[in-house]
């Protein structure tokens, strides 16, 4: 699986995810405010700088959107109401980190290059809501940061025996659009119909 697929992949579950934990579906979409700022839930979790692991891959994919550039990004939007809620969800994000690291064999990474990451998301208000483990080594786990009823912050860890992807996703979250970035020409794929 090349690293772009991979990403739209665990872009598209992290949308279901929040979808299941909060018990929405896209047909009810919860409405998220940003306009207090004051009320936005903790600093932004950075990913871990992987140079040393970078230089031992063979695809290495380090993306860090900040809200300016996320706000340009949604100038690329039109202007129809499926439009105006990507750019409210936009509006609400923060940041979006992603480092996914592609190696030709196994065993280039270990546990370790992912735990210091895994260890800031025991911190108060992370709740881990998927863990899936399989017996070919593969390990995902997805976690979801809360304030009150809001969510504001979503994290991934996908570990393969040659592959290894965080995301993290800052700022307040409406899980019911968050599968609309391929709007924004990400092709998130539809994953309510696949099968596993």
């Amino acid at each position: 699986m090349t690293i772009k697929h991979k990403f739209l992949k665990l872009v598209g579950l992290l949308g279901a995810a929040g979808v299941l934990a909060f018990g929405q579906s896209s047909a009810q979409p919860k409405q998220f405010t940003t306009a207090v700022a004051a009320q936005r839930c903790g600093q932004d979790l950075k990913l871990p700088a992987m140079d040393a692991l970078a230089a031992k891959a063979t695809d290495a994919t380090d993306i860090s959107l900040d809200p300016n550039m996320l706000q340009a990004a949604s100038k690329f939007v039109g202007g129809d109401s499926e439009d105006a809620q990507i750019k409210q969800m936009v509006n609400g994000l923060r940041s979006i980190y992603v480092r996914s690291l592609e190696f030709d064999k196994t065993g280039e990474y270990s546990a370790a290059d992912y735990d210091e990451f895994r260890k800031r998301l025991q911190d108060p208000g992370w709740t881990r809501i998927l863990n899936s483990k399989e017996k070919t080594g593969e390990l995902t786990e997805i976690y979801m940061r809360r304030q009150g009823d809001k969510l504001c912050g979503m994290a991934v860890i996908s570990a393969e025996p040659k592959e290894l992807t965080m995301i993290s996703i800052n700022g307040d979250i409406d899980p019911a659009t968050l599968s609309n970035l391929k709007k924004l020409g990400v092709p998130v794929p539809d994953i309510k119909g696949e099968k596993k």
